[in-house]
């Protein structure tokens, strides 16, 4: 039974982390500011309107230009559409963009290998020494 509290609190710590907001630094780095952007970054519903406007037309302008880019680098696409979704969290052209131009993982099954041939008769075994 001494097993038994260690493995609860394998489960415990991530979930009290998650709760606690620790883990999503990854989303907290996505939307760090870029050079020559307001530090912090604000959105479209910003409490300041200048803030909020600007926070509007950039993703306005982000989001055409992912459009521009999703045929040939939807890596960058995909890259601009986060960053839409940054400024403006409520976004749905910004989620399906995301969707639209999020990397495929194409898993391809390998060509079956030729078997060795198994013959069905066995060889006679060799005679005993003399």
């Amino acid at each position: 039974m001494e097993g038994r509290p260690a493995l609860g609190w394998a489960f415990a710590i991530p979930v009290a982390l998650l709760l606690l907001g620790a883990m999503p630094a990854h989303a907290e780095r996505a939307c760090a500011p870029w050079p020559g952007e307001f530090d912090p970054l604000p959105t479209v519903s910003d409490a300041d309107p200048l803030r909020a406007r600007w926070a509007r037309l950039r993703a306005e302008q982000l989001a055409a230009r992912a459009e521009e880019l999703e045929p040939q680098d939807p890596v960058e696409a995909n890259r601009l559409w986060q960053r839409v979704l940054c400024l403006d969290p409520g976004s749905a052209s910004a989620h399906t963009g995301i969707e639209r131009s999020r990397p495929a993982v194409v898993l391809r099954a390998r060509p079956p290998r030729a078997r060795p041939v198994v013959r069905a008769e066995r060889p006679d075994p060799p005679a005993p020494p003399r």
